[in-house]
């Protein structure tokens, strides 16, 4: 018997938004300001900060005495960041993911005991890809001739979630499916 679970119905949000950048991209209309936001304050910019703070999170763990002041010194920075944007944007729903990027490594320390998850090493993987696929979209937006290509990007970045969520891309990527192998 098969069960759809959120795992089977994520992937298929990923081609909902990916046609709705392409129709942005080609066409834009009243949502392109918010994908606009969306592209600034989410793809690139949380995987970012989402590394750093894990870095200097672990830095800070595993110091002693006074050489914890240069982890705490980028902590403070990377905190004041989602901050810094609340007080120059202010809006509470674009800072927020901000801040919970760089506060994700110390939520992981608390419920997991660790730093870092089994959930983290895809993230790496997509951050090179965000930033790649961002110089592929201004690539090809410059040679076709497209007006807005943040709006391509978002169209590659969640057609490329969409093949990078799906079991098949997991299974590809040495994670082998469990169960009975449906996609």
């Amino acid at each position: 018997m098969n069960t759809i679970t959120i795992r089977h119905v994520l992937p298929w949000m990923n081609i909902f938004f990916a046609l709705l950048y392409l129709k942005e991209c080609i066409i834009p209309g009243k949502e392109a300001d918010v994908l606009h936001l969306q592209m600034v304050a989410y793809i690139p910019f949380m995987y970012v900060l989402w590394f750093c703070s894990a870095f200097f999170w672990n830095l800070f763990t595993k110091e002693k005495g006074l050489s914890r002041i240069f982890p705490t010194i980028f902590i403070i920075v990377l905190l004041s960041v989602p901050v810094g944007i609340l007080l120059v944007s202010k809006d509470v729903f674009f800072s927020l993911p901000i801040l919970v990027a760089v506060l994700e490594p110390l939520k992981n320390r608390f419920l997991f005991g660790s730093l870092e998850t089994s959930l983290d090493s895809p993230k790496i993987f997509l951050l090179i890809a965000s930033f790649v696929l961002l110089f592929a979209a201004a690539l090809l937006s410059f040679w076709i001739g497209l007006q807005h290509e943040e709006y391509f990007f978002g169209f590659l970045y969640y057609l490329f979630l969409f093949f990078f969520e799906t079991r098949w891309v997991q299974y590809v990527i040495g994670d082998q499916p469990q169960g009975d192998g449906e996609i």
